[in-house]
């Protein structure tokens, strides 16, 4: 049977963050619902019918930093348009050497059908040291980080939390013995690095030249 159509393309959206992202999260909303509820009367107007090959989108990333929590919410929700056939996770991390401006936004782009051995086999693996301790990059251990820096054993877990996701910066060693030492999460893994100047690969400088220059 001879075909008549030639190549398609398809609209992919890689860095989307959702309310209650773990940085920033600048999304509207007087309660929990709301926020959710906004997100997706967004996305689901913007999108459509699906039938503008512009505005129609068929695989979205959702992101965040540290966590795939949102991406679960998201999977499990199940409220976006039927034009979106793929969701996956995007984990966003920072990581030496220093940008301009913070430490370089690198991101993993995981298959969706690892989603569930992520725990063990990636946050479990990344180590992050701070005063003689190693840390890795479970929920658990970035509570255990938060209250380490902060001198505090009786700080609210969400507020620890929330202080140790912003230290933890990986090496890039790190993350490659990660992946050295998994071959089979390297082959379900997509890698990118922001190209931004204060925060990617175009920025980069020494930690010297970073310290110097913001008065420490």
């Amino acid at each position: 049977m001879q075909l008549n159509r030639g190549s398609e393309w398809r609209r992919w959206e890689l860095h989307l963050h959702t309310p209650f992202t773990k940085k920033e999260d600048h999304y509207v909303g007087g309660t929990s619902d709301e926020k959710w509820d906004n997100f997706y009367d967004t996305i689901a107007s913007y999108i459509g019918d699906g039938t503008d090959p512009i505005q129609s989108i068929c695989a979205i990333a959702v992101t965040d930093y540290l966590s795939i929590d949102n991406y679960l919410k998201v999977c499990s929700d199940k409220r976006l348009p039927d034009s979106v056939k793929l969701v996956f996770p995007n984990v966003e991390l920072r990581m030496k050497p220093i940008a301009s401006k913070s430490p370089v936004n690198i991101h993993c782009l995981f298959d969706p059908s690892i989603s569930g051995e992520l725990e063990s086999r990636f946050f479990a693996n990344l180590k992050f040291e701070y005063d003689h301790n190693q840390y890795n990059a479970t929920r658990p251990e970035l509570i255990r980080l938060g209250r380490a820096f902060r001198g505090s054993q009786s700080m609210p877990e969400e507020e620890a939390f929330a202080i140790g996701l912003t230290q933890y910066v990986i090496s890039p060693e790190t993350l490659s013995d990660v992946f050295k030492n998994n071959p089979q999460l390297r082959e379900k893994t997509i890698i990118v690095v922001s190209n931004n100047t204060t925060d990617g690969a175009s920025g980069l400088r020494t930690h010297s030249e970073y310290f110097i220059g913001n008065g420490n």
